[in-house]
């Protein structure tokens, strides 16, 4: 019964498959199962993946990389201007692309690794772009003179003097900060006098300012707006864009003879012109309790505490030759106050040239110099 019950079986199940159309099989193999609908979320979603247009540039502030966000569903997020109020591109070296744009440039050489952020949501990824052939556009290292009007009394002057502390590796690498204290009031005793009047308030009448803190950069340029990091920055970027370094400060030495404190400098212009030398001496560490300072520990650094005639502009200065080298000597006298040993080693120099233009004069380059060293020629790789 078993075995008749099995043939009967494999009968129907003949009967049912019927003949197979080859073709017919073929169609079936290839068919896929039907995917269910996606449904795409109108906000980007992470995870975003930041791409750039080219991996090399010229350091020159004109050839520029273009870049490029893209979210999970590959969605290009850089062509929304609402959303690109809340992206920012950064790169390891604090070089950042412009609030509301999607390129870069670059003034100095170097390898930079780029991140994004979307909302604080970091990119998965990171780029690397090189700039390079720096010395081709500018021969010496450039650095602003960040030149701030403030005062031991002044309530919003350590708010700018955080931001500035807070500036990037290569804001902080291009710059020079000299403070000019004013005495108003008879509130600050850390400023020095020029023709009758305290130091901050001789500046920014020069200047004709009247705010409390004013930054003057290169002593030509005012920030009348905001003083936050990235602003200042920017600007200093801008300036280094704008007006390329065409000479470069060597500092021989800085020494105490006598009384006087001495300071050898030498400028060398890779372009020619008309330029003036002029000399800041600094201090830091100088303390004033019951004032505004940055730490509320009332400590002043960068606190200019001797100036050379030409401090604020192009005065007597000579013409150089391109790749002509003109020296200077400064002299500051102490009097019966010359700084002890352990005070001198916060005392440093700011030499800096002016150099002549149609309006005036700016200030070209600036370096500092400690007491008891020298500073070379810092070019351009």
């Amino acid at each position: 019964m078993k075995r008749i019950l099995f043939i009967l079986s494999a009968a129907v199940l003949a009967a049912c498959s019927g003949t197979i159309d080859p073709e017919d099989q073929n169609q079936n193999q290839n068919q896929q199962p039907e995917q269910p609908e996606v449904e795409i979320p109108e906000e980007f979603t992470a995870p975003f993946t930041l791409s750039v247009d080219k991996s090399e540039v010229e350091a020159d502030g004109i050839d520029c990389v273009t870049f490029s966000l893209k979210d999970a569903y590959d969605r290009e997020m850089l062509g929304d201007m609402n959303v690109l109020q809340s992206i920012n591109i950064t790169s390891d070296r604090g070089v950042r692309v412009p609030r509301m744009t999607t390129a870069a440039t670059f003034i100095s050489n170097g390898t930079y690794v780029f991140s994004a952020k979307y909302k604080g949501v970091k990119s998965e990824n990171t780029v690397e772009v090189k700039a390079k052939n720096r010395a081709k556009y500018e021969k010496y290292h450039r650095n602003v003179g960040l030149f701030k009007c403030t005062s031991v009394w002044c309530t919003a002057c350590p708010g700018m003097a955080r931001n500035m502390h807070n500036f990037s590796e290569d804001a902080k690498d291009h710059s020079v900060i000299i403070a000019f204290h004013g005495n108003y009031g008879n509130k600050d005793p850390l400023s020095l006098y020029v023709q009758g009047q305290d130091l901050g308030s001789y500046v920014m009448g020069w200047f004709g300012c009247n705010g409390w803190p004013t930054l003057i950069y290169d002593l030509d340029e005012v920030l009348r707006s905001s003083y936050s990091t990235s602003d200042m920055e920017t600007t200093i970027m801008q300036r280094r864009i704008d007006s390329p370094a065409t000479c470069g400060i060597k500092v021989s030495s800085v020494t105490v003879e006598g009384t006087a404190l001495k300071v050898k400098a030498s400028l060398t212009s890779s372009a020619g012109g008309e330029y003036d030398m002029a000399c800041a001496v600094l201090r830091d560490g100088l303390v004033f309790q019951g004032g505004y300072s940055m730490n509320n520990d009332g400590v002043y650094n960068e606190v200019a505490v001797a100036l050379s005639e030409s401090f604020l502009g192009y005065y007597k200065g000579e013409t150089v030759a391109k790749d002509a080298e003109i020296s200077e000597e400064f002299s500051f006298d102490f009097g019966d106050k010359v700084p002890s040993a352990e005070e001198l080693k916060d005392y440093y120099v700011a030499v800096y040239a002016h150099r002549k233009t149609a309006n005036g004069s700016v200030v070209d380059n600036i370096v500092t110099c400690a007491y008891g060293e020298s500073v070379d020629y810092h070019l351009n790789d």
